[in-house]
């Protein structure tokens, strides 16, 4: 094995590798919570850290509250206003990095606030990654192979 198909072939086992990895992480889903006492006209906030997947992001709480999701810098994704008990939304992240979760208590009572966001489906960078890595490892071997049965062969000549 020369070194083009050797790196190909290394390509090509990343590729699969990076595969399976995304085949076992989208077949399970991630949950993460939250849960605030926020007093009156309050507002709390997490930082999360998201993969690019779907999220569900659901809420409990007896009034309503406003969510607000921003990525890292500060752009919107996300304005849910009077975000009310067991209310979900669905939307699908575009690239992993942390975002900030923030939540508003318009009312003037406190209010007990669970908040629950759960990840599933592939996670699209890692399958790109794969998809690449696999294409890229299968063209070095073609090529390599078409360059050695293009190339003249050379004859060995004795010498006596």
């Amino acid at each position: 094995m020369n070194g083009l198909t050797r790196i190909g072939t290394i390509l090509i086992t990343l590729s699969l590798t990076l595969g399976i990895i995304a085949l076992v992480r989208g077949s399970s889903s991630e949950t993460a919570g939250w849960v605030f006492d926020m007093s009156p006209l309050e507002s709390e906030g997490a930082l999360v850290y998201l993969s690019p997947r779907d999220l569900i992001i659901t809420i409990n709480t007896p009034k309503g509250v406003s969510l607000n999701l921003t990525d890292q810098q500060n752009n919107t994704i996300l304005t849910v206003q009077n975000f009310t008990n067991g209310d979900s939304v669905k939307l699908h992240i575009e690239k992993r990095e942390a975002y900030t979760v923030k939540l508003y208590n318009s009312y003037n009572t406190a209010q007990f606030v669970q908040l629950e966001f759960t990840l599933y489906n592939f996670e699209a960078d890692i399958t790109q990654a794969a998809i690449a890595l696999a294409i890229a490892g299968i063209a070095i071997i073609a090529a390599n192979q078409i360059w050695l049965k293009a190339r003249p062969k050379q004859k060995l000549q004795h010498h006596n």
